[in-house]
């Protein structure tokens, strides 16, 4: 398992226990404790405790979030597992340092997403710059208009049930507010939302593997524990 994967799996593991006891623990030692059990691999602890203390100092703004994308669910009817999965989501969304992920890697992931959704049979809208860089790497792409720059544009699109998925990785202050925006509307029109290029790499996956065997029913992680 990748270091930074097995990072997040034990940050998560130590927020729903402290969680679990009503925040009652305290979550460095909590945190301690999970790395020695289940951290062998890890290269480097520093990575849990920055999403950790992220978290933590956050926690006020993160919960709130949630609260206003998820308002038909009150926070304490989400089960704990999936509260904290959001929790440290959106503190990686919204605080997390942009740089340690190079630009030029981001950016050929995004290329090579762009093509697998588009040899899937998707047609790609995108802001003027991506629609250019994609067109410019033979990725046929729409340019569509940000929030501020005019009519129609993404919402209009949303609302017009243009769109069946929507992908936005946004960086820096005017892209979180288009995404706050974007997000609701997603939620409103019940459109599925990406904002991670490793979700995007999941979905495609997944659709590829539904165009070659087929539907078939889901089942939730509950059902799939019954069966181990």
């Amino acid at each position: 398992m990748p270091s930074r994967h097995l990072a997040r799996s034990i940050a998560i593991q130590s927020l729903y226990e402290w969680d679990f006891y009503d925040k009652k623990g305290n979550i460095e030692e909590i945190t301690k404790r999970n790395i020695e059990e289940f951290g062998n691999a890890l290269k480097d602890e520093i990575f849990i405790f920055e999403l950790i203390n992220g978290i933590m100092t956050h926690l006020e703004e993160i919960d709130k979030t949630i609260e206003e994308i998820a308002s038909q669910w009150p926070l304490e009817q989400i089960s704990i597992v999936d509260r904290n999965i959001l929790r440290l989501g959106i503190f990686e969304l919204l605080w997390s340092d942009k740089k340690a992920v190079p630009p030029k890697v981001a950016i050929n992931e995004a290329i090579e997403l762009a093509k697998n959704f588009h040899s899937l049979g998707f047609s790609i809208l995108a802001t003027e710059g991506t629609s250019h860089y994609l067109r410019e790497h033979g990725i046929p792409s729409e340019m569509v208009l940000k929030l501020q720059e005019g009519r129609p544009n993404i919402i209009d699109k949303i609302k017009n049930k243009e769109i069946q998925l929507i992908i936005n990785t946004p960086y820096g202050t005017s892209s979180k507010w288009d995404d706050s925006y974007i997000r609701k509307a997603a939620i409103k029109f019940k459109i599925p939302y990406i904002t991670t290029i490793a979700a995007a790499k999941a979905a495609v996956k997944g659709i590829e593997m539904r165009k070659k065997h087929g539907e078939e029913k889901p089942k939730s992680l509950q059902e799939y524990n019954t069966q181990l």
